[in-house]
Formats: structure tokens, sequence, C-alpha cells
């Protein structure tokens, strides 16, 4: 897993493994917040748990392989 921070630490993208397949995530500070345990997380916390946070959060992420997706649907990501 290769998440890295971006937009001034409001966003975690990069790729990772859901269901056997790369894929690129992009998973907004907002939506950490969103679980539970991570409701009131800091940065520090976050970068230690994005593990978890990716398994916690993989049932709402949009699961669509790289070269499987439209060309500029893939530019967006």
């Amino acid at each position: 897993m290769d998440l890295q921070w971006s937009d001034e630490s409001q966003t975690l993208s990069g790729i990772v493994e859901i269901n056997g397949m790369a894929t690129y995530v992009s998973i907004p500070r907002a939506m950490v917040h969103t679980i539970h345990i991570y409701n009131d997380a800091v940065g520090w916390e976050i970068e230690r748990f994005k593990q978890d946070i990716v398994e916690r959060l993989k049932h709402t992420l949009a699961v669509t392989p790289p070269d499987q997706c439209e060309a500029d649907e893939c530019d967006k990501k």
C-alpha cells in the first residue's frame, strides 16, 4: 500500500490492493473522520493506521482497475 497525503493533508491518495486488484483511491480526511474510532484523529494517527482505514472504507471506495476505466475518468484520479 502506498498512500500519501496530498491537497495540504486533506486527502490520502495512492494505489492500494482491494479484492486482489491494484486500485487508485482518494480518501478525503472528512471520510476518515466518519469512522467512529477515527472521528477526532489527527494526522499522525491517520498516518499510522492507514491500512486499517483502507480496510474499514474499502466497501465504500470505487474499485476500478486503471486499465478498465475511461481515459477521461482516469485523468481525474
